[in-house]
């Protein structure tokens, strides 16, 4: 089996290439970093480049089986500052992928999509994925956008697809300084003393799901008998912040001194997904918070703090 990975230097593709190799795929890479997160370059050979360029995907998918589509080039707190950006580069890059897959005869493409900025303000109860869309920013917009062109490419090429909503990820790998990822901000601000900023006054609510938990996803998901559509990869458990900064806390054995800020409007309240449809395939959680946390501050401090 031979899969391309683009993104596969960021943080859910490092962690994707790594556990691919492990289990003995031949695994191709396609991003814009020159350099690895991965543990190992074992099988991996890497491509740099933009996957919206067509002559770069179409030299990259050469006798590949599956694409995980994990490449992105903005995130939901930068998105608003320049739609036409995040159109051109992940939308239309998109596109482009999506078409040169068809030409190539790809069996499967595996979209990693967002849980927490498709739906907007959701109050109360857990969102399925047929729970009405709502955006309010353009990084959930194009995501969403993205969704249907698979959907569409389905129905014009039967091309073979799967679209993982992931919540709130976290775990090894992660970098404090993306500006994406809130727990790894936190064991950051706690190991160098720091004051984390937190973005209103801590009550928003999120589920937050651990890296390896989302990879089983990513791995059962391109399985030639797993069902095209939207699944949720979730802990679904919905936490406050501040709660998630007590439990920091005492799990780090470190302090946290935090500064509230004014709220974003992008930041939508509550956020809790479903993970039902998904778990029937077959997949479930087996992370909780209290080790997802412990694994993710050792790898910290083993990799400098």
């Amino acid at each position: 089996m031979k899969i391309l990975v683009t993104g596969g230097g960021g943080f859910l593709g490092s962690n994707l290439v790594n556990r691919l190799t492990t289990i003995g795929a031949n695994v191709v890479v396609l991003d814009l970093a020159g350099g690895s997160k991965c543990d190992s370059n074992r099988q991996v050979q890497w491509i740099e480049g933009d996957f919206a360029n067509p002559n770069v995907i179409d030299s990259a998918l050469r006798g590949i089986d599956i694409v995980y589509h994990l490449a992105w080039t903005t995130i939901p707190a930068t998105s608003n500052k320049n739609p036409e950006f995040d159109v051109s580069s992940n939308l239309i890059g998109s596109i482009r992928l999506f078409d040169a897959c068809v030409r190539n005869d790809i069996k499967k493409v595996v979209f990693s999509s967002t849980g927490g900025t498709v739906y907007g303000d959701a109050t109360t109860g857990l969102i399925t994925e047929t729970s009405p869309t709502n955006p309010q920013c353009s990084y959930g917009i194009t995501k969403l956008a993205v969704e249907k062109y698979l959907g569409l490419f389905a129905h014009l090429n039967k091309l073979n697809y799967v679209v993982l909503r992931v919540s709130n990820a976290y775990g090894p790998h992660q970098d404090p300084k993306s500006r994406v990822g809130f727990i790894g901000a936190a064991l950051t601000a706690a190991v160098k003393q720091q004051v984390l900023d937190i973005w209103g006054d801590g009550q928003i609510i999120r589920d937050y799901v651990f890296v390896d938990d989302i990879i089983d996803a990513m791995v059962l998901a391109s399985a030639p008998d797993f069902a095209n559509g939207v699944y949720h990869v979730s802990s679904g458990i919905g936490l406050k912040l501040n709660e998630l900064v007590s439990i920091l806390t005492v799990v780090s054995g470190l302090p946290i001194q935090v500064n509230y800020g004014p709220g974003r409007g992008f930041d939508v309240k509550r956020v809790v997904l479903d993970n039902s449809k998904l778990c029937a395939m077959g997949w479930s959680p087996k992370k909780d918070i209290n080790d997802g946390i412990r694994r993710t501050l050792k790898w910290m401090m083993a990799n400098g703090g």
